[in-house]
C-alpha cells in the first residue's frame, strides 16, 4: 500500500481522510485472514480509522467555515520519535 504522508516537520508527517480510509481498508483486508479474536481486534482498528478519517473531514469544515480557507487541521499526527517536553 502506497501512503501519501506528507513531512510538516523534523518529527511529524500528516495523514489526510484519503489516507486514514486507505489505512481502514488495509486493516479490513488483514482481517478477513485472521481467526476471530484477532479480526475483532484489527476490524476494530478498521472502525478507529475511519472515525478519525470522518472526525477530520469535519474539522477541516468547520475551520474552513471560520476562515474562510482550506486547511489541513484536524489532519492526524505521527511522530517518528518520542515528543519533547
Amino acid at each position: 500500500m502506497q501512503m501519501r504522508i506528507r513531512s510538516v516537520g523534523p518529527l511529524i508527517h500528516v495523514m489526510m481522510p484519503g489516507d486514514m480510509r486507505a489505512m481502514a481498508a488495509r486493516c479490513d483486508e488483514i482481517a478477513n485472514g485472521l481467526i476471530p479474536p484477532d479480526r475483532a481486534i484489527v476490524q476494530g482498528a478498521a472502525a478507529q480509522w475511519r472515525m478519525l478519517a470522518h472526525q477530520t473531514e469535519m474539522l477541516q469544515k468547520e475551520w474552513q467555515f471560520i476562515r474562510g480557507s482550506p486547511s489541513r487541521l484536524g489532519a492526524c499526527l505521527i511522530e517518528d520519535g518520542p515528543s519533547p517536553r
